[in-house]
């Protein structure tokens, strides 16, 4: 397993530049273990009852959290909390367990429009006094996480806000309130987690790369515990689970009426079985897609059919369409054709109002063929024993429209393991 004191910094300043990938399935992998590497170390010391960072891409509020889980909230990491961490004192709180804790969203000023979740602030009804101290706002947090809670458990208003995150966790909304429910997922964890800003000795905001950065600076009380904890990002979270979390089920669904032909003038032949790309959460990290299979046909990876369009042009991987066991049709408005970005960190620019709107189309181009190549042996009804290996000869031997994109799915493949995701046992 990898040691939190280990965890390797997450890439927080956007490069002046983006640049195709270089080093082939080595510089590859080496930046999708080191993702996989920080958020390991995080989901286990958070998991374990510790404290943990996350901070954001250093592009969107620029600031990071102190968090741990609601269920192992104590007097002392309270206390840290407020004296090492500093800012306001909140629970992320999932939708539904809001619901059941009757957590209602705070009112707001006619006319504003804030993303944040905040709900009136709260007390548990017994076993506190007036609810302020660190003890007594430790048993209110622990109360959110207990199974049996409900609302009656609550008093309001109260010293302790919960903040309702967004169903779909960072796939809706890329923040740190959503952040949280993906530890608590990855944790196996209820879904409430103490989360509170860190502000500097100026009373600003600490910023992550400024996190990242003390040991340049001379130690002080609160950079040595903030530089014991394990730091991971909204990014590290993010593309963790597009890439090696649960895949969509159902993705794939038929659609034999389907009007659309993806930027091209023939439409689907009859011939063949069409099923189009049902992108739910994923929408704005993907393309639209088709896939079309050839009835009776064997899944022979060097006749899967490859085509990249933006509705004005279309280019294909050279393989014949009247030939092709398979054929999977993207489709983006823009730069469907561009080279991946070298970082992570450079998939997505999260400062963006639009959020996951602005996902780059190389990326969105990498994680449709990803969905689609894996789906590809069910809807060929292929016996289950084995699917993994199919998979993989998928990714080695299909022609790429852009070749590059290769080594990226082989290196997802040869992470997307316990070894790496869960480390050793």
């Amino acid at each position: 397993m990898v040691a939190p004191s280990k965890v390797v910094p997450s890439p927080l300043s956007p490069s002046p530049h983006t640049a195709p990938w270089t080093g082939g399935e080595t510089a590859v992998e080496a930046e999708l273990e080191a993702l996989c590497q920080r958020v390991r170390a995080g989901v286990e010391a958070f998991r374990a009852g510790r404290a943990v960072l996350v901070g954001d891409d250093g592009r969107r509020e620029n600031e990071a959290d102190l968090v741990f889980h609601a269920a192992f909230a104590t007097t002392a990491n309270v206390n840290a909390a407020l004296r090492h961490a500093r800012g306001l004192l909140c629970v992320s709180v999932g939708h539904e367990l809001a619901d059941t804790l009757g957590f209602a969203v705070a009112p707001r000023t006619p006319g504003d429009f804030a993303h944040t979740g905040f709900t009136l602030a709260v007390d548990a009804r017994e076993n506190i006094t007036s609810g302020i101290s660190a003890h007594d706002r430790a048993v209110t947090i622990r109360l959110m996480a207990e199974p049996k809670a409900t609302a009656s458990d609550f008093l309001s208003p109260g010293h302790v806000f919960p903040v309702r995150a967004h169903s779909g966790g960072l796939l809706a909304r890329t923040g740190h309130t959503e952040a949280l429910q993906e530890l608590c997922t990855l944790a196996g964890l209820a879904p409430a987690a103490a989360m509170c800003e860190v502000l500097a000795d100026d009373g600003e905001a600490l910023r992550p790369a400024a996190l990242l950065a003390q040991g340049t600076a001379e130690p002080t009380e609160q950079t040595r515990y903030l530089a014991s904890l394990p730091y991971l990002s909204t990014v590290d979270l993010l593309w963790h689970r597009v890439f090696f979390g649960a895949r969509p089920q159902d993705a794939f669904v038929d659609a034999p009426d389907i009007a659309l032909a993806l930027g091209e003038a023939l439409l689907p032949s009859p011939a063949k079985r069409c099923l189009r790309f049902q992108r739910g959460l994923e929408e704005a990290v993907t393309c639209e897609a088709l896939v079309l299979v050839t009835p009776g046909a064997s899944l022979v990876p060097e006749r899967v059919r490859i085509v990249l369009s933006n509705g004005l042009s279309s280019r294909d991987n050279g393989v014949d369409p009247n030939v092709a066991c398979a054929e999977i049709r993207l489709h983006a408005p823009t730069r469907i054709e561009e080279p991946l970005d070298a970082r992570v960190a450079e998939f997505c620019d999260l400062s963006a109002k639009i959020g996951l709107g602005a996902t780059r189309p190389s990326v969105r181009r990498i994680v449709t063929q990803l969905r689609a190549l894996e789906a590809l042996p069910d809807l060929f009804h292929s016996s289950t024993v084995g699917a993994d290996s199919r998979v993989d000869a998928l990714f080695q031997n299909v022609a790429f429209v852009v070749e590059s994109d290769r080594s990226f799915l082989l290196a997802l493949r040869k992470l997307n393991s316990p070894r790496f995701i869960q480390g050793p046992s």
